[in-house]
């Protein structure tokens, strides 16, 4: 049950405000709508209230919502995780777009991880840089209701979650490469060692 005055997500759109329950006669029978007005559009919608979840509309997410967010954005990606169908374009839109529809937090920040990170090894497309620029538009303006902070904060405290990733995954390749030379080290002795053997 949704409150009037009550700040909401409308998935694809972004947060909005309850601002006033309103009664419409429909087909002679008369319907409940919530009137919701954009926080960063100039635009109002009603949504029949026994449809608000259906639609995908959510409550506003708390501090610890965007600490889950932020924790996984900061974790490496997992070999695998977006290099599947990484040139198929269709497919993996179908799957964002199913995601973003649904408003859950977590899938859409998975959603902005992926375009990120596949922006690192190739120029992204038309369609992935309008998708990543939604999202990122999305995340920033419901962080920066929850935190009560400017756009231009929300956006340092995504990017600082994902800087962090791309730190542990160049460590993780340089502790990979270490390994490999530390091996490769390992191999040249015993072939030494096995040589002086030899010889003796």
């Amino acid at each position: 049950m949704f409150l009037v005055n009550e700040k909401v997500v409308y998935p694809g759109y972004g947060v909005a405000l309850i601002s006033k329950l309103v009664k419409r006669l429909i087909s002679g029978r008369q319907t409940s709508f919530y009137e919701l007005k954009f926080f960063n559009k100039d635009m109002a919608v009603l949504v029949p209230e026994d449809r608000l979840e259906a639609v995908g509309i959510r409550r506003l997410s708390s501090d610890q919502d965007l600490e889950q967010m932020f924790k996984v954005l900061s974790e490496p990606i997992q070999k695998g995780e977006y290099e599947v169908g990484l040139n198929n374009w269709n497919k993996r839109n179908k799957k964002y777009q199913l995601n973003l529809r649904s408003g859950d937090l977590i899938k859409i920040c998975h959603i902005y991880k992926d375009l990120q990170w596949i922006s690192q090894t190739k120029e992204l497309s038309f369609g992935e840089r309008t998708l990543k620029l939604k999202i990122e538009q999305l995340l920033i303006e419901e962080i920066a209701v929850v935190k009560n902070v400017d756009k231009e904060k929300a956006l340092k405290f995504l990017h600082k979650s994902f800087v962090l990733a791309q730190k542990t995954q160049q460590e993780k390749v340089r502790k990979v490469d270490v390994e490999i030379q530390d091996s490769s080290l390992m191999k040249k002795i015993k072939i030494v060692e096995q040589s002086a053997i030899s010889a003796i």
